[in-house]
């Protein structure tokens, strides 16, 4: 339970966590909570649906998995940090964005991140000077895949979330959109170049099945990279 950026999200206050997802209008991104995460908002026709889809048999209970999930330990009304928050990073590896000279940094020592995924079902960005994480995002389409990893945390199989590799792709000459491919689903998101800290969300297809595995998962096939150098914005 030590090193890197995992130890430093472990010691990080999880209230001062920036968590967005995909509840908005559209898809567009939102804070990750209760408030957001809605019936409405699946699609579903009420709060009970959400329940049974989150694994949780209350809205109390529901508040307390997203907490969990954000860092809290389970029961403790947001006073007691998890000792680890970070996901096993299993198939996916960190992908460095170069954002350029922004943010005080210039073209010769460019605002480097790193993005990676986690089973835990989080996209995290992380910036490269100080390991801090800026942001993570969890797919509403991931739903199932909270309960089924606290459930886990005692051993038994694997629970995939984000588990294959971002991959950079530069959609225009403002943007660079990295596309992460889960297991079981697909889904994007873009960040604008100067604009690291605020994501957008881009697509989304297939909502997956979470699967449970205790061999090798199987995941699809890599998106194609753009032309442009990977992770670099032009």
């Amino acid at each position: 339970d030590q090193g890197g950026a995992g130890e430093l999200l472990a010691a990080r206050d999880p209230s001062t966590r920036t968590i967005y997802t995909n509840t908005g209008t559209a898809g567009a991104l939102e804070a990750f909570n209760a408030t957001n995460i809605t019936y409405d908002a699946f699609g579903l026709a009420d709060a009970a649906a959400l329940h049974s889809l989150f694994g949780v048999a209350s809205q109390t209970a529901l508040a307390a998995l997203l907490a969990w999930a954000r860092g809290w330990e389970d029961g403790s009304a947001a006073t007691t940090n998890r000792t680890w928050i970070l996901g096993d990073i299993l198939h996916s590896r960190p992908l460095p964005l170069n954002y350029g000279a922004i943010n005080g940094h210039t073209q010769a020592e460019p605002d480097l991140r790193l993005a990676v995924g986690t089973n835990a079902g989080f996209l995290h960005l992380f910036d490269n000077t100080d390991g801090g994480e800026d942001w993570a995002f969890f797919p509403k389409e991931l739903a199932p895949v909270l309960k089924q990893r606290r459930d886990d945390l005692g051993g038994g199989d694997n629970v995939y979330g984000v588990d294959a590799p971002p991959v950079p792709t530069a959609t225009t000459a403002t943007t660079t959109a990295t596309s992460m491919r889960p297991t079981g689903t697909r889904c994007g998101f873009t960040s604008a170049c100067g604009a690291a800290e605020r994501p957008t969300t881009h697509w989304t297809s297939r909502t997956p099945t979470p699967r449970r595995c205790s061999g090798r998962s199987t995941r699809p096939p890599p998106a194609s990279a753009s032309s442009a150098s990977p992770g670099q914005c032009p």
